[in-house]
């Protein structure tokens, strides 16, 4: 391969980009940890695992990253530094500058087992990266403990949309692959919203992220750190499912998407990992709740773009329906994920984003990051990379799967490449819980899933879906009803107080 030709710009024509107010965040926390020994590990790093056909050649590695992506994208330039007047702000490196020794690594290595490749995996994760260098690397791996070589690409969440930015990597690095196909097949519509929907749209979409403080922290379990761990245990599911899968379970309920049926089979992993070790939260009618990113971007824009710098998203919320059985918790999710969208969510949460945070201090901020994280069990994502395989300087990627270390819960990360469908996890280890045996559970509970919908009638599900449903409105409904009652009841006690005094 023909090594890349490079434009570099000198002096005063180098960029220097304000950050967003995550990356902000992220940023803070990095330069506390570094201060701070009590506090281990980064806030959160990311890798992507390329399982290779054969193995990259170093050279041929860095002329394609420089060429298609150094060259043409500034965050694969830019260190972060905190301004004058106290906020981040990314500047840019020449390209000429860059210490290729460390943003290009050979690891001359054979992992013959798993517990060897997650030792060094930790070893990756707990390494700091140079706040002098731009905040990434790729290592090429002789041997993964599968027998094939691989690519790890590292980076991190304050230089971009965390798992999104990952997959944008690997897109513009590589070449062929494919979008997302679309179904023929005609889809049933979702029922009207009614009263009680505007209701819920409320109390999730406004009121919760209003009051995300003050809500309580979900009770302790083996998926929920009680503090930032140091080291994580984590596993892929060993053999991918099929895309189709996902899609027929889909079909079978209105107004469901691919994303509530894997979502419903995490949720159904973490349930049948849990009653097999007798967890206690299964003995009570309690809930676990998991973060998600909302972007705020628009559908078609390009991550990759200097347009897009950044972390151009919000962190929303969802309750894991881990008492509902398998096509239940399919609906479950459909009306949980269905209310979601259709709120004021993200708009409230965009507001506090860029207006309410941006007026604490740096430190404020990053407890209150701390604090809001230690609520939730659970961090999700699902990554859609291709619908095809592609190839990285002519050797074709057999298949990918990434990993999130963060510092708080669990991490499940869906990811889906040339059809196939990976389930990866990365867990505490302060947690003591087994990531394996969880996603074993997650390619189980989904294949048991799929067999389960696709025994129930057109009847059942409709019967199914409506009764779900009028029990959450109810739900919701009842919530109303008491805190109106209890509202009025508390004007109508000033109200007489003050006619009262004054009388």
């Amino acid at each position: 391969m023909p090594e890349a030709v490079l434009h570099t710009r000198e002096g005063s024509s180098l960029k220097v980009q304000e950050a967003d107010t995550f990356s902000h965040v992220f940023y803070c926390k990095v330069e506390e940890d570094r201060t701070d020994k009590k506090t281990p590990g980064a806030p959160m790093q990311l890798c992507s695992i390329s399982y290779m056909k054969e193995r990259i050649s170093l050279e041929d590695l860095k002329n394609v990253v420089l060429e298609r992506l150094v060259a043409k994208v500034f965050r694969y330039r830019a260190v972060p530094r905190i301004s004058e007047r106290g906020w981040t702000v990314f500047d840019e490196v020449n390209i000429k500058d860059l210490d290729l020794g460390y943003h290009f690594q050979e690891m001359k290595q054979e992992f013959n087992t798993d517990s060897e490749w997650s030792e060094k995996l930790n070893e990756f994760a707990s390494t700091r990266f140079d706040k002098d260098k731009p905040y990434w690397k790729f290592i090429i791996v002789d041997k993964l403990p599968c027998g094939r070589p691989g690519l790890v690409f590292s980076t991190d969440h304050l230089v971009g949309d965390g798992a999104s930015f990952v997959a944008s990597t690997i897109q513009n690095l590589c070449e062929g692959g494919a979008g997302i196909k679309s179904s023929k097949k005609q889809r049933a519509k979702p029922a009207p919203f009614v009263f009680t929907d505007y209701v819920n749209m409320f109390w999730t979409g406004v009121l919760v992220p209003l009051l995300e403080l003050a809500l309580p922290r979900d009770t302790p379990n083996k998926l929920k750190a009680a503090e930032a761990p140091s080291e994580w245990e984590f596993a892929c599911t060993k053999e991918p499912l099929d895309i189709q899968l996902f899609k027929d379970i889909k079909d079978r309920i209105p107004g469901a998407t691919v994303n509530d049926a894997m979502l419903a089979a995490t949720s159904l992993a973490i349930k049948s990992y849990y009653e097999s070790i007798n967890e206690p939260i299964m003995n009570s009618q309690e809930d676990l709740r998991a973060t998600f990113v909302v972007h705020t971007r628009p559908p078609t824009a390009n991550i990759a773009s200097d347009k897009w710098f950044g972390n151009d998203f919000v962190v929303s919320s969802v309750r894991y329906p881990i008492h509902e059985d398998g096509p239940s918790s399919v609906v479950a999710f459909r009306n949980r994920t269905r209310i979601l969208k259709a709120s004021p969510d993200a708009a409230v949460r965009y507001f506090i984003r860029d207006r309410l945070l941006s007026l604490i201090p740096n430190d404020k901020v990053c407890d209150l990051a701390v604090e809001i994280n230690c609520k939730y069990s659970i961090t999700v994502s699902n990554v859609f990379i291709s619908s095809e395989k592609m190839t990285l300087a002519g050797i074709e990627i057999d298949d990918i799967k990434f990993l999130v270390f963060t510092p708080m819960g669990a991490y499940f990360g869906l990811s889906t490449y040339a059809g196939k469908v990976h389930c990866n996890l990365v867990v505490g280890k302060s947690c003591e819980a087994n990531p394996e045996l969880v996603v074993a559970a997650f390619s189980k509970e989904a294949k048991k899933l799929h067999k389960d919908m696709m025994k129930l009638s057109e009847k059942e599900v409709k019967y199914m879906s409506r009764a779900i449903t009028e029990r959450e409105s109810a739900h919701w409904l009842g919530v109303t009803v008491l805190v109106s009652a209890i509202t009025g009841l508390a004007a109508a006690y000033l109200f007489a107080a003050r006619f009262f005094a004054t009388n």
